[in-house]
Parts: C-alpha cells; sequence; structure tokens
C-alpha cells in the first residue's frame, strides 16, 4: 500500500514539473481562428501575448489540409502599448484572402522558438498548431417557434444560425397547411454578430386554424453566408398547430361555367370565378368523377384574372361523357388559398355535370338564355310568364313579363346574378 502511494507522489511531482517546463515558454493569450467554424475568407490571422514580443526575420506560418501545404504567409510583429499593459501580437496576413475549398479541416503551424519577447529573447514559443474547420453548409438551424408547438396566431416565424448570413437571390419560404404548400413568403435576411436569421413576416399577426397542422419550411440553398456564397443552408422545417378558435370561411367560388354551360357528350374546360383574391396552392386538383366515386381525369388547373374577378380554369380536353352515368367536377380542398393575411382555403366542393339544355318549363320546353355584355335575351317563353333578375344577396334588379318574342333584361354593371324564370332559378354571371 505504501509502495502504491509514494509511485502516485512521484508520477504527481514528474508532471508537475513537466507542466512546469512548458509554461515557462512563450504561450499565446488567443488566436482568432479555431474557435469557431470558419464562413469567411481567411485574411487574417493573429495570437495575442501578454506583453511585447518579436519574431524571427523570414518566419513563415503554414497552412495544412491532410499533410498538404494549402498557403503560407509571413509572420509580424505588432504591440500594442496601453496605459496598463503591452500586449504583443503576432500577425499573419494574406496578400489575397483565402478561399479554402468547403467541408474540410486544416491546421494551421507556426514552427517554435520563432516568437519571443521583447525583453527576454530566451523565452520564446513551442511550436503553435491550431485547428480550425470549413463547413460544407451553415449546418443546423435554429427555429424561432418550439417544433411541433401550439400556435393561435404569430407575425414572424423564422430560423437562427450561427454566423451571419445573406439571402440568395429572391429568397421565399414555404408555408404548408396539412402538408399542402398554400403560400410562398419572400425571406426576410437578417444578422449580427456571429448571428443569422431568415424567417418570414406575414405583415400582422395572422390566425392559425385550430387542430390543423403547419410547417415553415426554409428550401435548402436558400440563404448563404455573409461571405462565402457558396456555403448555403440545409432544408429547414418547423411544425406547429394551430389553435384559433376564430371562425374561418371556406373560400367558395360565386360562379360555375357549367351553370349556363350543359355538355352532352363530351367536357372540355370548366371555369369557377371567384370574386376576392386568391392564388393556386403548390398541390391544386379539380377531378371529373363519374356516380359519385369513380375519378375520369385529375387536372392541374390554371388561374387567371378579368374584370375584379379570378378565374380558375379545369381543361378536361374533351372528355367523353356517357348519358348513362352521372358525372361531378370536384375542386380538391386546399386547390386555392388566400394570398396575404390569414391562411382560408376552399374545401372539397363537387359541382353537378349537368346535360340538359337549362332552363325548362313544367312542360320540359326549353328555354334558351344568350348574353351579350350586360344584356340578357330569354326566349321560347310562355306568353306573360314571370322573369325576374336579382343580385346575389336578394335585391331586385328587374321584373318583366314575356310577351311576344324574345325577352331583354339589361344587368347595370357586371357580377353575378340570379334569374328566375316563373318558379325556376338560376345564377348567370353577366360580364
Amino acid at each position: 500500500m505504501k509502495r502504491r502511494i509514494l509511485i502516485s507522489m512521484m508520477t504527481m511531482v514528474a508532471l508537475l514539473l513537466s507542466m512546469s517546463a512548458r509554461a515557462s515558454g512563450l504561450v499565446p493569450e488567443d488566436c482568432t481562428i479555431g474557435e469557431h467554424p470558419v464562413y469567411y475568407p481567411i485574411g487574417y490571422i493573429g495570437f495575442s501575448f501578454d506583453g511585447a514580443i518579436s519574431v524571427a526575420e523570414g518566419t513563415l506560418a503554414s497552412i495544412y489540409c491532410d499533410e498538404e501545404v494549402m498557403a503560407t504567409a509571413l509572420i509580424t510583429a505588432n504591440n500594442e502599448v496601453g496605459s496598463k499593459r503591452t500586449q504583443g501580437k503576432a500577425e499573419i496576413s494574406f496578400e489575397t484572402p483565402l478561399i479554402l475549398p468547403k467541408g474540410k479541416t486544416y491546421k494551421l503551424v507556426i514552427p517554435a522558438n520563432t516568437i519571443y519577447k521583447s525583453d527576454a529573447p530566451t523565452i520564446s514559443n513551442d511550436q503553435l498548431t491550431v485547428e480550425f474547420s470549413v463547413p460544407a453548409t451553415l449546418g443546423d438551424a435554429d427555429p424561432s417557434i418550439e417544433d411541433d408547438t401550439t400556435l393561435e396566431k404569430e407575425q414572424f416565424i423564422g430560423f437562427y444560425f450561427k454566423t451571419e448570413i445573406a439571402p440568395i437571390d429572391s429568397s421565399e419560404a414555404i408555408l404548408l397547411r396539412n402538408g399542402i404548400p398554400v403560400r410562398i413568403c419572400p425571406l426576410t435576411v437578417s444578422w449580427d454578430w456571429d448571428l443569422g436569421y431568415a424567417g418570414v413576416d406575414f405583415g400582422e399577426q395572422i390566425s392559425f386554424e385550430d387542430g390543423v397542422g403547419y410547417t415553415l419550411r426554409l428550401p435548402q440553398g436558400a440563404v448563404s453566408a455573409l461571405h462565402r456564397p457558396d456555403i448555403t443552408n440545409n432544408e429547414a422545417e418547423v411544425s406547429f398547430v394551430g389553435s384559433s378558435k376564430k371562425a374561418e370561411k371556406s373560400l367558395d367560388y360565386v360562379w360555375c361555367s357549367l351553370y349556363d354551360h350543359h355538355p352532352t357528350d363530351v367536357i372540355d374546360s370548366v371555369l369557377f370565378y371567384y370574386d376576392q383574391p386568391i392564388i393556386l396552392s403548390g398541390k391544386p386538383a379539380i377531378q371529373l368523377v363519374m356516380d359519385d366515386s369513380i375519378v375520369v381525369k385529375e387536372v392541374a388547373p390554371t388561374l387567371t384574372s378579368q374584370n375584379g374577378m379570378w378565374i380558375l380554369a379545369a381543361d378536361f380536353e374533351s372528355t367523353p361523357l356517357s348519358p348513362a352515368r352521372s358525372y361531378s367536377v370536384v375542386i380538391q380542398e386546399g386547390t386555392v388559398v388566400t394570398p396575404d393575411g390569414d391562411v382560408v382555403v376552399n374545401s372539397s366542393n363537387a359541382t353537378k355535370v349537368d346535360t340538359s339544355t337549362g332552363l325548362q318549363r313544367a312542360d320540359t320546353t326549353p328555354i334558351h338564355m344568350t348574353t351579350r355584355g350586360r344584356s340578357i335575351e330569354l326566349s321560347g317563353l310562355s306568353l306573360g310568364t314571370a322573369v325576374g333578375l336579382f343580385k346575389a344577396d336578394g335585391s331586385i334588379v328587374a321584373s318583366r313579363k314575356a310577351k311576344t318574342g324574345p325577352l331583354l333584361i339589361h344587368a347595370p354593371e357586371p357580377g353575378v346574378y340570379i334569374i328566375k324564370v316563373g318558379s325556376t332559378a338560376q345564377k348567370i354571371l353577366v360580364r
């Protein structure tokens, strides 16, 4: 037992003597590289010492990668004299800043006995070796809200990086609702010392529907290191669940071309009209469905605007219709969405494809209706049939009784109206 204690004491003494010997050399207080990943071209590296220093003439610092010399530069001394002490600096400056290949680890080496105290030249450095890395990417991003949190409303959501960043081109983030991209958001990018932020500003606090899952996605390559455009971000996401009890209305169309156009043997383009701004989601789909269950054809719609209306068009390219079957056109949920403010999408909506010729009297003789500008012309009416034109809110615009020949009614302005012939009513669109 006594022998073990003696050996332990001797080992400790030897270790202390070794540390004392190393500590008697010139040791830097800090170095400007090595503590953090390097996301910038390297133009300067500095070592700080307590007290004035000198550097042997012609001393070179070398940067290695896998034992290969990547760069060398002269080391110079620069002593800063303060009121309380002098700080010595060994400075390495590269004439052209180094843009070292990313995704690698490097080693900076300064030879031993090349830096020494100015007032005690026998006190010099051991070989100084500092490892540092140039990352392949910006690394993991930290979201500004916790993942899987519950969120009622918010204006700003984004991601933090551990270095300064810059946007790439017109950088954007994607907001998904139940897995469907519903909004493309311009990125707001800012930075501070060793910190970067990339996020979205919705312009106001918007509500997130109760129980609905949302994800904000920052695509890969949306931002880069501030001074290294080739070092970019990985894709980042943060998911959350809405908790707003605010009643959200479905985004519904006010008019469909099937109301006054009744295909018979084939179906081509079907138009849906909205009286408020809409945009397509990232996964828009409209289906032609047979017998309420069989999807005959699915198409990606297009969106245009005209005369204050937003027109969603689905082209079924002359798909044949069987007279023995029933058909409907279904806009899938989340096909269109509000472009700003609260995220409101359309619910799934089915419109029956009526293969009849339009308004009919009780004796099934067809009534023909055409529109020319703001004029609506009806023919085939029985003498004395009451005809009324109403606004969408139910207020009356005009009332007539059929006489001999066609009946003409004028709408005061473009929009959706209801025309009533006898006891039969139908929506019409006046452009």
